[in-house]
């Protein structure tokens, strides 16, 4: 396994921002992309949410500081019952943005939120991870882990899809 230092220093830059071509040793990659429908207003509707953190929120997750937009550098605290999630968001650009955990999440890694549209105009939604287990305790607790985020990459996708229809 890296070390935290090999690590900070792999996903410097924003691993997530792209597709990967190289994972770190023991994590673990995930991408979902959900189609949203054709065109710039869906485009730009779509990515209005996400910059927003309207994924997030419409998926039943509470962000605190509340802001009505991402801010690159940035750190926030994502909640759902008693789950915590600090995270540094680490770039935003016009299609979405990417965050990295911090010390109290219960991955370490990096999550992207990204829309994008063809030359054909069909829009999709990107959601794509980068992650392992943050301590020993959320080692044992992996299986959890794994349903958990399998649900929620999926609810992004619909609930963005929905907010866009």
């Amino acid at each position: 396994m890296p070390s935290e230092r090999a690590v900070a220093n792999f996903f410097h830059g924003g691993i997530t921002r792209a597709p990967i071509a190289r994972m770190p040793d023991g994590f673990r990659f995930v991408e979902r992309r959900t189609a949203l429908g054709a065109g710039d207003t869906t485009r730009d509707d779509a990515v209005a949410i996400v910059l927003a953190w309207g994924v997030k929120t419409r998926s039943g997750f509470r962000v605190r500081p509340v802001t009505t937009a991402v801010r690159p550098g940035e750190e926030y605290t994502i909640t759902l019952g008693p789950i915590r999630e600090p995270v540094r968001v680490e770039w935003v650009d016009a299609a979405g943005f990417g965050y990295t955990t911090l010390h109290g999440h219960p991955l370490s890694g990096e999550e992207a939120f990204i829309v994008e549209q063809d030359s054909a105009g069909a829009v999709t939604f990107v959601n794509r991870s980068v992650s392992r287990p943050a301590s020993l305790r959320w080692r044992i607790l992996s299986p959890l882990l794994l349903l958990a985020q399998a649900y929620f990459v999926r609810r992004y996708g619909r609930e963005l899809a929905r907010a866009v229809r």
